[in-house]
């Protein structure tokens, strides 16, 4: 989904929280781990996309406080993807 000039891959409640997930796909870690490819302007964009969706999601109520995961997706040895999510990416 876009919101303002970042693209927000998944966004989910999570026990309260809502949770801004990136998308990463990697074929192998030669050019840097899927974290590591999230540099300070894309982590800026994302957390005001997230920013403004709260907002918008929830115009009414306390919004949740969000936390940014990422979500490594590599091709498996049996042909399947292995991902792998890693939580409070951004701290």
């Amino acid at each position: 989904m876009r919101e303002g000039a970042a693209e927000l891959d998944l966004v989910a409640l999570d026990g309260g929280v809502l949770a801004v997930v990136e998308v990463k796909f990697r074929s192998s870690d030669r050019f840097g781990s899927g974290e590591e490819s999230i540099g300070a302007k894309k982590r800026a964009r994302l957390r005001a996309a997230a920013a403004a969706y709260r907002a918008r999601a929830f115009p009414r109520e306390k919004p949740p406080p969000v936390r940014f995961d990422v979500a490594i997706v590599r091709p498996g040895l049996d042909g399947e993807p292995e991902v792998e999510i890693r939580r409070d990416a951004f701290e």
